[in-house]
């Protein structure tokens, strides 16, 4: 018989993955005995299928720390509870076949040795001798990070709930969460489908579920289900338990030993979005997808291409499942910003095996402390903005990042689907006079300026692009004379009553006690003296301000303003993003040409730096 369901938990965790146990499992190391909710079984929505690679490497060295923690978890864990997980440390091996991508390998090894990871490049000669069938004639070099690994995907959730249980926490299965109960901007609780559960902090680790279920609540968790593919031969002789995992970008295929067998594979270029038309299947649970072999078969023909000898070999499993990606391909963390108390941690681009630990680590310090101990910038739920929860943008962008997941990160490089979102009021303008034009959030932004008429070229490259050329002439007039640019997709956020200036004082570095018409550069910072957003503050009156922040951060600081202040204090925000045009002209003839188009004085010592003026220009007054 089921356990009856607690009144009250600390925290709720929807979700009973590897993300949301791990997280569950590092809330009850810190003595917080939080309740997980899934709909069926542990495991079995996507992690029980995941290929369970586990790398330390990351973007940044703060994320590459949490990399590395989830390694140590998962070589302690087995110790820790008595269930085995199938952590190997086998190493993985990367292959360059271009000189971009040979570059790219350079540079992530001395990324790894500045974060205390040993790792180097592997003569060709000792490549052949780990994978003998492989094909290298054509391969540039090899990346080896021998502390890299493996681990069975079920068994290592097994094992953290095992944890997690043993120090108070409470797992409730077949029990799926309907909707969250919210009562002045605030969760309160969790209703399922076996009762309600109070609480003021809800974790949605919900996975492919996610986005749905945060959108009936009015929260924007960009996300959408793709098919991911591999296959696995028969049992053959001759291949090691501690044969290093393969990772070939250029093909977009991953190769690794599995219980004897070996399993292959692959990101396509363009992926296959599941669940479209129809909604998931209330019975899905440990469920495959019917393999598309003609939608995979570029990719089977490379693997074959590369290793020969699998054309003798037979092919025990063709196995498709599904995996959620996100617009960017970054997962989504931390504090949502439409309802106070709730959190994600979703979205794990194929990557949650060996996010799992670190992450569960960053939610329970995030639901504990009230912020982590590392910098999650680039991968903060509050990034993502209110048109992002268009399912339809999120299915056609998720089949994009299935082909960026494995694709070469260049600067420069810029998405295909789901552009023209958001564009700039002069964009036509901009257009017709030669601009091309990058998405960034949904905005169309003008890039630098074709002279020749050729468009925007995006060539893998981390040197030098086609573009450079035209960005360096552009900079020249910057330098010599003036050039115009549309910024307004740099987000204005008016904050206004007669407690505004208080509040901003209480978050900026800087001191708002200016005179009406003063612009103030400051940042934003946290209780720790970090800085948490980097801002222009104009104040237009005594009791009304307009803080202006870049376009990736427009949601974000918006919530940072409301979440720091005071309940007795008086004030409101609002987003007046889309009320304003924002043009800045730069270099030394600006006032010149200012002046020109105005009977207004544009003289420094009318306008001094720093000052803020409402002023005519041409017949505009603003």
């Amino acid at each position: 018989m089921a356990a009856d369901l607690p009144a009250r938990a600390p925290v709720v965790i929807i979700g009973g993955g590897v993300i949301g146990v791990s997280t569950l499992y590092h809330l009850a190391r810190r003595g917080v005995p939080a309740v997980l909710v899934e709909r069926r079984r542990i495991a079995s929505g996507t992690t029980w299928h995941a290929a369970g690679i586990v790398g330390q490497l990351r973007d940044s060295a703060a994320q590459t720390e949490l990399g590395k923690y989830t390694a140590k978890l998962f070589r302690d864990l087995e110790v820790e509870t008595g269930q085995a997980t199938g952590y190997k440390e086998n190493g993985t091996i990367n292959l360059a076949l271009s000189d971009v991508r040979h570059e790219q390998l350079l540079r992530s090894r001395d990324h790894a040795n500045r974060v205390g990871i040993p790792a180097r490049m592997m003569p060709l000669e000792e490549l052949s001798e780990h994978w003998p069938d492989l094909v290298t004639e054509d391969v540039i070099s090899a990346f080896h990070v021998p502390s890299n690994g493996q681990v069975n995907p079920l068994d290592v959730t097994v094992a953290m709930q095992k944890g997690a249980r043993a120090q108070g926490a409470q797992v409730f299965e077949a029990t799926a969460a309907e909707r969250l109960e919210i009562r002045d901007g605030r969760v309160v609780g969790v209703v399922t489908e076996r009762g309600s559960i109070a609480t003021d902090k809800v974790l949605i680790a919900g996975g492919m579920w996610s986005h749905l279920f945060a959108k009936a609540h009015g929260i924007t968790i960009p996300l959408h289900a793709c098919e991911h593919c591999y296959i696995v031969t028969e049992p053959f002789e001759g291949l090691p338990s501690t044969q290093p995992i393969l990772n070939i970008s250029e093909e977009r295929t991953y190769w690794k030993e599995d219980a004897g067998k070996l399993l292959i594979g692959a990101f396509e270029a363009q992926g296959k979005t599941w669940a479209k038309d129809h909604p998931i299947p209330e019975d899905f649970e440990f469920d495959e997808l019917p393999f598309d072999m003609e939608h995979l078969e570029p990719e089977l023909e490379r693997m074959f291409a590369r290793m020969p000898s699998l054309g003798s070999m037979g092919i025990q499993t063709f196995f498709c499942g599904p995996e959620s990606f996100t617009p960017d391909g970054r997962p989504h963390l931390g504090p949502v910003p439409e309802v106070q108390g709730v959190f994600a941690a979703t979205g794990m681009n194929s990557n949650g095996i060996l996010n799992s630990g670190g992450v569960g680590l960053t939610m329970a310090e995030w639901l504990i402390d009230g912020s982590p101990s590392r910098s999650m910038g680039p991968l903060l739920a509050t990034r993502a903005h209110p048109f992002q929860a268009n399912t339809r943008y999120n299915q056609d962008r998720a089949a994009e990042s299935v082909g960026i997941h494995y694709g070469l990160h260049w600067p420069g490089h810029q998405v295909r689907s789901a552009r023209g979102v958001r564009r700039v009021p002069l964009h036509h303008e901009l257009e017709s006079a030669g601009a091309c034009f990058a998405e960034r959030i949904g905005w169309e932004v003008p890039m630098y300026f074709d002279t020749e008429g050729g468009g925007w070229v995006d060539a893998p490259s981390l040197r030098r692009k086609p573009w450079s050329h035209f960005v360096q002439q552009e900079c020249i007039a910057a330098r010599d004379a003036a050039v115009l640019v549309d910024q307004s997709m740099y987000a204005k956020i008016v904050v206004q009553g007669p407690d505004a200036q208080r509040v901003l004082d209480r978050i900026c570095g800087a001191r708002m006690d200016v005179e009406p018409g003063a612009s103030v550069y400051t940042q934003f910072l946290n209780k720790s003296g970090g800085i948490e957003a980097d801002v222009t503050v104009i104040r237009l009156s005594k009791d009304s301000f307009i803080v202006v922040t870049g376009h990736p951060s427009q949601i974000r600081d918006q919530q940072y303003i409301r979440r720091h202040a005071d309940e007795d204090m008086r004030f409101e925000v609002f987003d007046a993003t889309s009320a304003h045009c924002l043009l800045t002209i730069h270099g030394p003839k600006s006032r010149e040409i200012l002046q020109g188009l105005s009977l207004d004085d544009f003289s420094s010592e009318a306008i001094p730096f720093g000052a803020a003026r409402e002023v005519d220009l041409a017949y505009a007054r603003g």
